[in-house]
Protein backbone atom coordinates (compact mmCIF):
# COMPACT_ATOMS: atom_id res chain seq x y z
CA UNK A 1 0.00 0.00 0.00
CA UNK A 2 2.99 2.31 0.95
CA UNK A 3 4.39 1.75 -2.73
CA UNK A 4 0.90 2.30 -4.43
CA UNK A 5 0.84 5.61 -2.49
CA UNK A 6 4.53 6.66 -3.26
CA UNK A 7 3.88 6.28 -7.40
CA UNK A 8 0.57 7.75 -7.02
CA UNK A 9 2.31 11.10 -5.04
CA UNK A 10 5.75 10.50 -7.39
CA UNK A 11 2.45 10.78 -11.12
CA UNK A 12 0.79 13.69 -9.13
CA UNK A 13 4.33 15.67 -8.53
CA UNK A 14 5.47 14.80 -12.30
CA UNK A 15 2.19 15.67 -13.57
CA UNK A 16 2.39 18.87 -12.00
CA UNK A 17 5.88 20.18 -13.11
CA UNK A 18 5.15 19.03 -16.30
CA UNK A 19 1.89 21.15 -16.47
CA UNK A 20 4.21 23.90 -15.48
CA UNK A 21 5.90 23.56 -18.85
CA UNK A 22 2.89 24.42 -20.69
CA UNK A 23 2.73 28.06 -18.74
CA UNK A 24 2.29 31.02 -20.96
CA UNK A 25 5.89 31.72 -21.15
CA UNK A 26 5.33 31.63 -24.84
CA UNK A 27 3.35 35.43 -24.24
CA UNK A 28 6.93 36.87 -24.28
CA UNK A 29 8.06 35.78 -27.19
CA UNK A 30 5.68 35.72 -29.40
CA UNK A 31 5.12 39.04 -31.31
CA UNK A 32 1.81 40.63 -31.77
CA UNK A 33 0.69 41.42 -35.34
CA UNK A 34 -2.51 43.38 -35.71
CA UNK A 35 -4.10 43.45 -38.75
CA UNK A 36 -3.39 45.37 -41.69
CA UNK A 37 0.67 46.08 -40.49
CA UNK A 38 3.48 44.02 -40.53
CA UNK A 39 4.87 42.13 -37.32
CA UNK A 40 7.96 44.34 -36.58
CA UNK A 41 6.66 47.66 -37.36
CA UNK A 42 3.81 48.18 -34.94
CA UNK A 43 4.35 46.53 -31.83
CA UNK A 44 8.29 46.25 -31.87
CA UNK A 45 9.34 45.84 -28.38
CA UNK A 46 6.50 44.85 -27.08
CA UNK A 47 4.19 42.07 -25.67
CA UNK A 48 0.62 41.35 -25.04
CA UNK A 49 -1.07 41.15 -21.82
CA UNK A 50 -3.64 38.58 -22.27
CA UNK A 51 -5.85 38.75 -19.33
CA UNK A 52 -6.18 42.82 -19.28
CA UNK A 53 -6.07 42.54 -23.21
CA UNK A 54 -3.15 45.88 -23.02
CA UNK A 55 -0.15 45.38 -24.80
CA UNK A 56 2.83 45.87 -21.74
CA UNK A 57 6.42 46.67 -22.82
CA UNK A 58 8.63 43.58 -24.03
CA UNK A 59 11.13 44.61 -20.09
CA UNK A 60 8.05 44.20 -17.92
CA UNK A 61 8.65 42.10 -15.10
CA UNK A 62 5.91 38.71 -15.29
CA UNK A 63 4.59 36.98 -11.61
CA UNK A 64 6.43 34.04 -10.98
CA UNK A 65 4.87 30.91 -10.96
CA UNK A 66 6.70 29.25 -8.33
CA UNK A 67 4.10 29.67 -5.45
CA UNK A 68 0.79 28.11 -7.42
CA UNK A 69 3.55 25.39 -8.01
CA UNK A 70 4.32 24.60 -4.69
CA UNK A 71 0.56 24.94 -3.55
CA UNK A 72 -0.44 22.16 -6.11
CA UNK A 73 3.32 19.79 -5.72
CA UNK A 74 1.83 20.26 -1.78
CA UNK A 75 -1.73 19.83 -2.31
CA UNK A 76 -1.15 16.66 -4.45
CA UNK A 77 1.70 15.10 -1.66
CA UNK A 78 -1.81 15.60 0.71
CA UNK A 79 -4.69 14.24 -1.02
CA UNK A 80 -3.14 11.58 -3.56
CA UNK A 81 -1.95 9.58 -0.71
CA UNK A 82 -5.03 9.24 1.15
CA UNK A 83 -7.34 8.96 -2.14
CA UNK A 84 -4.92 5.60 -3.62
CA UNK A 85 -5.07 4.41 -0.31
CA UNK A 86 -8.87 4.53 0.41
CA UNK A 87 -10.83 1.35 0.55
CA UNK A 88 -14.61 1.28 -0.16
CA UNK A 89 -16.84 2.05 2.55
CA UNK A 90 -18.95 -1.26 4.39
CA UNK A 91 -21.99 -0.08 3.78
CA UNK A 92 -21.63 0.38 -0.12
CA UNK A 93 -22.03 -2.96 -0.98
CA UNK A 94 -25.16 -3.63 0.52
CA UNK A 95 -26.37 -0.07 -0.63
CA UNK A 96 -25.45 -0.85 -4.25
CA UNK A 97 -27.11 -4.22 -4.31
CA UNK A 98 -30.57 -3.18 -2.82
CA UNK A 99 -30.89 0.12 -4.34
CA UNK A 100 -29.97 -1.88 -8.03
CA UNK A 101 -32.79 -4.39 -7.06
CA UNK A 102 -34.60 -1.95 -6.16
CA UNK A 103 -34.89 0.05 -9.16
CA UNK A 104 -35.12 -2.90 -11.37
CA UNK A 105 -38.60 -3.67 -9.69
CA UNK A 106 -39.66 -1.04 -9.84
CA UNK A 107 -38.33 0.19 -13.76
CA UNK A 108 -40.01 -3.20 -14.63
CA UNK A 109 -43.52 -2.23 -12.81
CA UNK A 110 -43.95 0.86 -14.51
CA UNK A 111 -42.66 -0.43 -17.97
CA UNK A 112 -45.47 -2.52 -17.20
CA UNK A 113 -47.61 0.03 -16.56
CA UNK A 114 -47.23 1.90 -19.64
CA UNK A 115 -49.30 -0.58 -22.10
CA UNK A 116 -52.07 -0.43 -19.19
CA UNK A 117 -52.40 3.56 -19.93
CA UNK A 118 -53.53 2.73 -23.73
CA UNK A 119 -56.47 1.33 -22.41
CA UNK A 120 -57.90 4.01 -20.16
CA UNK A 121 -61.61 2.21 -19.66
CA UNK A 122 -59.65 -0.86 -18.06
CA UNK A 123 -60.54 -1.62 -14.38
CA UNK A 124 -57.48 -1.54 -12.70
CA UNK A 125 -58.59 -2.85 -9.16
CA UNK A 126 -59.01 -6.24 -10.88
CA UNK A 127 -56.21 -9.01 -11.17
CA UNK A 128 -53.91 -9.33 -13.10
CA UNK A 129 -53.78 -5.33 -13.57
CA UNK A 130 -53.77 -4.56 -9.89
CA UNK A 131 -50.36 -6.26 -9.07
CA UNK A 132 -48.92 -3.40 -11.46
CA UNK A 133 -50.99 -0.97 -10.70
CA UNK A 134 -51.51 -0.51 -7.10
CA UNK A 135 -47.40 -0.10 -6.25
CA UNK A 136 -47.89 2.60 -9.17
CA UNK A 137 -50.23 4.64 -8.70
CA UNK A 138 -49.19 7.21 -5.79
CA UNK A 139 -46.27 7.29 -8.36
CA UNK A 140 -48.53 8.54 -11.03
CA UNK A 141 -50.93 10.16 -9.25
CA UNK A 142 -47.79 12.39 -8.22
CA UNK A 143 -46.83 12.92 -12.06
CA UNK A 144 -50.33 13.22 -13.67
CA UNK A 145 -50.27 16.33 -10.99
CA UNK A 146 -47.89 18.20 -13.40
CA UNK A 147 -47.65 16.44 -16.58
CA UNK A 148 -51.48 16.31 -18.54
CA UNK A 149 -52.24 13.68 -20.60
CA UNK A 150 -51.16 13.85 -24.74
CA UNK A 151 -53.94 12.95 -26.82
CA UNK A 152 -55.77 11.44 -24.24
CA UNK A 153 -52.94 8.96 -23.26
CA UNK A 154 -51.46 8.64 -19.79
CA UNK A 155 -47.88 10.24 -19.77
CA UNK A 156 -47.02 9.48 -16.07
CA UNK A 157 -45.75 5.96 -16.14
CA UNK A 158 -43.13 7.03 -19.49
CA UNK A 159 -41.92 10.22 -17.15
CA UNK A 160 -41.71 8.00 -13.72
CA UNK A 161 -39.70 5.16 -15.68
CA UNK A 162 -37.50 7.95 -17.39
CA UNK A 163 -36.89 9.80 -13.90
CA UNK A 164 -36.10 6.19 -12.57
CA UNK A 165 -33.39 5.36 -15.80
CA UNK A 166 -31.75 8.36 -15.03
CA UNK A 167 -31.35 7.83 -10.88
CA UNK A 168 -30.24 3.96 -12.02
CA UNK A 169 -27.16 5.78 -14.34
CA UNK A 170 -26.82 8.38 -11.91
CA UNK A 171 -25.96 6.25 -8.87
CA UNK A 172 -25.29 2.26 -10.61
CA UNK A 173 -24.48 3.22 -14.33
CA UNK A 174 -20.60 2.70 -15.50
CA UNK A 175 -19.71 6.04 -14.74
CA UNK A 176 -22.10 6.35 -11.47
CA UNK A 177 -21.36 7.44 -7.70
CA UNK A 178 -21.35 4.38 -6.52
CA UNK A 179 -19.74 2.00 -8.65
CA UNK A 180 -16.95 5.24 -9.13
CA UNK A 181 -16.79 4.85 -5.09
CA UNK A 182 -16.51 0.63 -5.54
CA UNK A 183 -13.98 0.85 -7.94
CA UNK A 184 -11.63 3.34 -5.91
Amino acid sequence: SKGLAMRCTLLALSLVASASAFAPNWVATQQPRLRGCSSTTALAGRRPNLLSMQVEPAGAAQKPAAPQLLASAALALVLVPSVASAAAPEWLEPVRSSLDIGLAVFSLFFFLRIPLTWYPNMDLNKAPQCIVAWPTEPFCKLVRGITPPLFGVDISPVVVYAVLSFIREIFLGQQGVLTMMANK
